[in-house]
């Protein structure tokens, strides 16, 4: 007999089903013409009901951001995993599939090309605990640490900082999605130096 979801993993759902819903409407309009109607809407709840999950735009734009962050920060750690026997190839995948899916990105995107005008990632970047750059600075110290367990936690956070710094600096300019070795290469001849040293 199937058993009845518990509360939490029910709001788990709903909040996934609601952040699915703002990425397909960041898709085609920027998140300052996004309205909490239409993300219900697009879920197929009530209004209410995303507020009772958000609160506010600012909670479901922070939220949109991390958990966008996640996936980044999870397709990171699979190619540095992959190619932990090899430091500055691990970095440079790392680097490089944080790059492929910013290009892809339609808020990156957009930011790429100048149109600074959707107001997400300035919403996500006020400081607060929950700061995008500092959770992703954190996930991928951790997944140094995880996969070199001889770098020293000081060159590990200095590494995952000047490597997401880098790699949010490039993915803010205008990238080919088909071609971003060069801007690769541009941030492994910073970061390799300093890997070498670290490890």
């Amino acid at each position: 007999m199937p058993t009845s979801p518990t509360p939490q993993t029910a709001s788990d759902s709903m909040r996934a089903r609601i952040l699915d819903t703002v990425g397909t409407l960041l898709a085609d309009m920027p998140w300052n013409r996004v309205s909490m109607r239409e993300v219900a809407q697009g879920t197929g709840v009530s209004r209410q009901t995303v507020y009772n999950e958000f609160e506010n735009r600012e909670l479901l734009a922070k939220a949109y951001v991390l958990r966008e962050t996640g996936r980044f920060m999870d397709a990171v750690d699979q190619v540095v995993t992959a190619n932990a026997d090899n430091p500055r190839e691990a970095v440079r995948a790392a680097v490089n599939v944080f790059l492929v899916g910013a290009a892809h990105h339609p808020v990156l995107h957009r930011v790429a090309h100048g149109d600074w005008s959707d107001g997400l990632l300035e919403v996500a970047l006020t400081p607060s605990e929950a700061q995008v750059v500092g959770v992703a600075v954190l996930q991928l110290r951790d997944v140094i640490l995880r996969n070199w367990g001889f770098i020293a936690a000081p060159a590990a956070n200095n590494l995952a900082n000047g490597a997401v710094r880098l790699a949010l600096s490039y993915a803010a300019m205008p990238i080919d999605p088909d071609d971003t070795d060069a801007s690769t290469d541009a941030i492994m001849a910073i970061l390799n130096p300093v890997i070498d040293s670290a490890t």
